[in-house]
């Protein structure tokens, strides 16, 4: 995957050299895009296009286009990225942390069959939690449009097997042929009950609190208790040593 800023953190020859070097390697091209009013706005008037539509001209919309936020799209804009059949990733979590207000409209980019992942914008999110970002996703999207139209269950599968597709990997379905991803979650019976067939979904997006015991990946099993509690006590003892590092450093200066 080739990955470039932004349009604004990039000058056009360099966002032009990406783009072709993608195209003749067949690589993703991964950028964020609108993320907040100001960057939008700036781009416009210095441009003379809105964002998205400029990368459309210049033939940056592909299908291997990965476009980042969109809290700031234009309902035209959209049009294109679906006749592009480019990839849109939403980043909830970051973008109420850096306070970008905006919101992709989610409903709208789902009905034009865009393809639209979740994401956490690496640490900005402060957490790697995907199910969390799923469900500050759909609570956004609630609280902005006064609806409840995007439904737990809709969008859960959506954006878990869009994200697999989005970055070319074959994954997020339990079916024949499909890689052999799985996490085993322990229901606490505080917080996830009652559990039924119908509920499983909204429970597991909704409630929070889910902390994989086991982990499944290709079929060979990675994550158990055990390497759990093993893994803990390496990450404590990193964690003194970066200390007990940093504790020296200021007794140096």
């Amino acid at each position: 995957m080739l990955i470039l800023h932004s349009l604004y953190g990039e000058s056009e020859e360099v966002l032009e050299e990406g783009f072709v070097f993608a195209g003749e390697h067949g690589l993703p091209v991964h950028i964020h895009v609108s993320e907040t009013r100001r960057e939008v706005y700036l781009f416009r008037r210095e441009k003379g296009e809105w964002p998205v539509e400029y990368m459309y001209r210049r033939g940056w919309l592909r299908r291997s286009t990965i476009l980042v936020h969109l809290n700031w799209v234009l309902s035209q804009e959209i049009e294109l990225i679906a006749r592009a059949g480019s990839g849109v990733v939403v980043c909830p979590s970051s973008s109420m942390r850096l306070a970008e207000a905006g919101f992709p409209p989610i409903y709208e980019m789902l009905g034009k069959g865009i393809r639209v992942g979740i994401g956490t914008d690496g640490s900005s999110g402060d957490r790697y939690d995907v199910l969390g970002e799923i469900r500050e996703a759909l609570l956004l999207y609630r609280h902005n449009y006064w609806d409840t139209r995007l439904r737990v269950n809709e969008v859960f599968s959506r954006l878990i097997i869009n994200s697999y597709e989005i970055i070319g990997l074959n994954g997020g379905r339990v079916e024949a042929g499909y890689p052999a991803h799985l996490s085993i979650m322990p229901v606490k019976p505080y917080r996830h009950l009652p559990l039924r067939e119908e509920t499983v979904v909204p429970i597991l997006v909704l409630s929070g609190g889910w902390e994989a015991s086991h982990v499944i990946i290709n079929g060979e099993l990675v994550l158990t208790p055990e390497r759990k509690k093993m893994l803990a006590e390496e990450a404590e003892d990193i964690a003194i040593d970066v200390m007990e590092y940093t504790r020296g450093v200021d007794l140096v200066a």
